[in-house]
């Protein structure tokens, strides 16, 4: 974490290792901790893409000793903030809706999700959550979590990767159910 911190402080570049043994070079822009964990949020070079990667999954940090120079236009509040979770919104953000069975409405009515949610209430006991957020995996994941008691109504690319997440878990299942 140290060596993170001083990378930090004179805009060095790092190579990280990961707990898969993958070295990456990036350019570290920040510290952020959440939910009891620290991540980094860098730049890639070789990809040139901004990725978020967990103190958890670094095995080891090597300080290049090469400066690079910090985005002057970088705000990590914004780049954070569409996204469903902590994650870096790689993609704009869309209009969700989301349809929940009464079964859980008012669990997902006590809850701030997003910044951006409108909530509705229908006379069924059902409820209807709208945000403007990445569509992601984290998204899929949560929306998963909540099985057949929500529904995605918008939009349509949401609706094939849940088809496509729970589709792969269905498989899985069936693979072990069926050859032991």
């Amino acid at each position: 974490i140290l060596a993170i911190a001083d990378a930090l402080k004179f805009s060095h570049k790092l190579e990280l290792t990961t707990d898969g043994g993958e070295k990456v070079t990036v350019e570290p822009y920040s510290m952020i901790f959440y939910v009891e964990e620290i991540y980094l949020l860098a730049k890639e070079v070789e990809s040139g893409q901004i990725k978020l990667f967990s103190a958890v999954d670094i095995t080891a940090v090597k300080d290049l000793k090469e400066e690079f120079d910090y985005p002057e236009n970088l705000d990590v509040e914004r780049m954070l903030s569409n996204s469903f979770t902590l994650a870096v919104a790689c993609e704009k953000p869309e209009e969700v809706v989301l349809k929940f069975s009464s079964a859980v409405a008012d669990f997902i009515e006590k809850r701030m999700w997003h910044p951006s949610q409108k909530m509705k209430r229908h006379r069924n006991g059902s409820l209807t959550l709208q945000m403007n957020v990445s569509v992601d995996s984290d998204l899929v994941r949560w929306i998963a979590g909540f099985g057949p008691d929500v529904k995605v109504m918008e939009p349509e690319k949401l609706k094939r990767k849940l088809f496509r997440y729970l589709s792969k878990a269905v498989s899985g299942y069936l693979k072990k159910t069926l050859n032991p």
